[in-house]
C-alpha cells in the first residue's frame, strides 16, 4: 500500500496544470499534450487489470481467498493512507465480471474483510456524482491522492456545457 502511494503519489504531483484544460487527455495528440495525465490514467488501468488478473489465475479456492482478503487489506491500507486512486483501482479490479463471478470465493470472504471492502466501496461509490468520496477528500488530512477520474469527468462536463459554440 506504501509503495503504491509512493509511485502514484510521484504520478499525480507530475501533472502540469496545463495537461488538464480542453481534454487534452481525449486529442488525437494526446500523449503530447497530456503525458503525465495519460500516465496517470494508464497506471489506475494496469493495477485494475492486474488486480483481476492475479485473482482469476488462481485457481485454488482457499488461495483465491487469502488472495482476495489480503487485496482487500491493502486497499484499506491506502484508504487509510488517503490514495484514493489506489482504492478505487483497487474496487475497480475487485468488480470486474471476471472476479465478480466467482461467487464461491466472495461467500467465503469474512465479516472483518467484508466490512473493510464495504468501507472503501462506500467512500468510492459513483452515487451522486461521488458525493461520499468528496466529503471524505474535504475531511482528510493531508497529503492525499484523490481519484482522478472523477476531476476529468468534472472537467469534461464544464467544458462540453460551456463550450464556444
Amino acid at each position: 500500500a506504501r509503495q503504491l502511494t509512493v509511485i502514484e503519489s510521484e504520478l499525480y504531483r507530475a501533472i502540469k496544470p496545463w495537461e488538464l484544460l480542453n481534454q487534452s487527455w481525449a486529442k488525437k495528440d494526446k500523449e503530447k499534450r497530456a503525458p503525465r495525465v495519460l500516465a496517470m490514467i494508464n497506471r489506475f488501468n494496469q493495477v485494475s487489470n492486474w488486480v483481476a488478473t492475479i485473482i482469476v489465475q488462481t485457481s485454488d479456492l482457499k488461495a483465491r481467498v487469502a488472495l482476495q482478503k489480503h487485496i482487500i487489506d491493502i486497499a484499506y491500507h491506502c484508504f487509510s493512507l488517503n490514495n484514493f486512486n489506489a482504492v478505487m483501482e483497487i474496487i475497480s479490479g475487485l468488480q470486474a465480471s471476471s472476479v465478480y463471478r466467482l461467487k464461491q470465493t466472495r461467500a467465503m470472504i469474512d465479516t472483518k474483510h467484508a466490512k473493510m471492502l464495504e468501507e472503501c466501496e462506500t467512500c468510492m461509490c459513483r452515487d451522486q456524482n461521488f458525493k461520499n468520496f468528496r466529503a471524505m477528500l474535504h475531511s482528510a488530512d493531508p497529503p492525499s491522492i484523490p481519484y482522478l477520474g472523477v476531476y476529468l469527468t468534472d472537467l469534461t462536463f464544464i467544458e462540453d456545457g460551456n463550450s464556444d459554440n
